[in-house]
């Protein structure tokens, strides 16, 4: 998150005297690699003083009507180095009823048309669409004293993955197409399909793989899936 938030900078942030204190903390954080070795205190720590500084840097953007949805061309790249070691598992089969599932990927254009960002919806409106699933752990893990971020909806799916039997590696797959926000709002998809009244969803996993390869393909229709859902919600709460 603290990534792409410094990519969303413009280059004229370096100046400001607050961005630079959070650099400077930034870079001090520990490798990736380095953070098993810190022991459970330290380890809590870092966790609350990471999110702080997220916080932070969540407010400045916020304060000045920037987004860490769209990275800037013009800031430098990151300073640290991190790794994330995935392990290859066997693909599920195709998912069951997807073309049942109209909702979550109606149209089909050509696949030359990339596959548009997801709608720009504030994370109070993504609370009230997303399933039981993600609702509780949004519920369990954020800070009730503060409005919901976007972060926490990040979060929150990625802690819900292996709740729904999807593998990590799902996730790392389709990183370069969607990104963590558009992954965070196909979970959030895939979960609310979950208590769908005629055609739940059986196999998660395999649902999640099948919106990926429709985003690759630029055949994902993300506002027609939030249309269907805002519809079915406002008629079940």
């Amino acid at each position: 998150h603290m990534k792409r938030c410094i990519a969303a900078l413009p280059s004229s942030a370096i100046k400001d005297p607050e961005i630079a204190k959070i650099l400077a903390s930034f870079d001090e954080w520990p490798r990736s690699d380095g953070l098993s070795r810190l022991g459970l205190e330290r380890l809590n720590a870092h966790l609350k003083a990471s999110s702080d500084l997220c916080n932070s840097l969540d407010d400045w953007l916020e304060k000045r009507g920037l987004s860490s949805d769209q990275p800037a061309e013009n800031f430098r790249p990151f300073t640290q180095n991190t790794r994330e070691e995935t392990q290859t598992v066997k693909t599920p089969p195709a998912v069951d009823n997807s073309g049942r599932h109209a909702e979550i990927a109606q149209s089909e254009p050509p696949s030359s048309i990339p596959c548009p960002a997801p709608p720009a919806l504030t994370p109070e409106n993504l609370y009230r669409i997303a399933g039981d699933g993600l609702r509780m752990m949004l519920d369990a893990s954020r800070d009730q004293n503060r409005p919901l971020k976007e972060r926490d909806i990040i979060e929150a799916a990625w802690a819900l993955l292996p709740m729904l039997d999807i593998h990590a590696s799902v996730w790392h797959e389709g990183q370069s197409t969607l990104g963590d926000h558009g992954l965070a709002f196909c979970l959030l998809l895939v979960d609310a399909q979950r208590d769908h009244p005629s055609y739940p969803v059986r196999n998660p996993g395999g649902l999640m793989r099948e919106l990926i390869r429709r985003a690759k393909a630029g055949r994902l229709d993300f506002d027609a899936s939030v249309a269907a859902l805002q519809k079915r919600r406002n008629g079940v709460r």
